[in-house]
């Protein structure tokens, strides 16, 4: 199996949960940001990353509980497409990456499988999952891509580097794969 890197964007201010980080609020008693972590360990990748605020103690314990390699993203207020940025890997280093996103944890390791085994067969340059007709993630991104992702800035995320005839949409039946943690009442179990 081709090297895929798995990248977890975990650097949000979570500007639509005042008053409490909500990657660390608890889901069924674990704090979210673990589930989602425990989710991308169960998929198998190669090498995580998992991109955090700067000086975030927490999130950096949380990621190191399951190994992962931490990147601080000092730039993490000017948006998502900066955390992308810090994130991607080195030319070279994989034939593609995994986005995924902190707050996403029910997304079933078995799409995830789906959507990898998609994109090594070449069925597109960018695989994106799509559940009721609604794009989801993970999104997996070729290597060729790397360069123009680590340009990335401000609050813009990755889709507007790509060719349209280089997405393939995978439709899925994981709602998984497109349902956040936004607002207090998402967490409601």
């Amino acid at each position: 199996m081709a090297k895929i890197i798995a990248i977890v964007l975990a650097a949000g201010a979570s500007r639509r949960h005042p008053g409490w980080p909500k990657l660390l609020r608890e889901f069924g008693g674990v704090p979210l940001i673990a589930r989602t972590l425990e989710m991308v360990a169960r998929c198998g990748f190669e090498e995580t990353r998992v991109v955090i605020r700067a000086n975030d103690a927490e999130m950096r314990s949380a990621a190191r509980a399951f190994g992962f390699a931490v990147i601080e993203n000092e730039n993490a207020g000017r948006g998502v497409g900066s955390s992308i940025a810090c994130g991607v890997p080195e030319p070279g280093a994989a034939i593609g990456a995994a986005i995924f996103l902190g707050d996403m944890p029910l997304i079933r390791p078995q799409t995830v499988e789906k959507l990898r085994s998609n994109f090594e067969s070449g069925a597109g340059r960018v695989i994106r999952p799509v559940y009721n007709g609604a794009p989801g993630h993970p999104v997996f991104i070729a290597a060729e891509y790397f360069g123009a992702l680590a340009r990335l800035s401000g609050d813009e995320g990755a889709a507007g580097i790509f060719k349209k005839s280089d997405v393939a949409l995978i439709a899925t039946r994981d709602a998984g794969v497109v349902r956040d943690f936004d607002v207090a009442e998402d967490f409601a179990d």
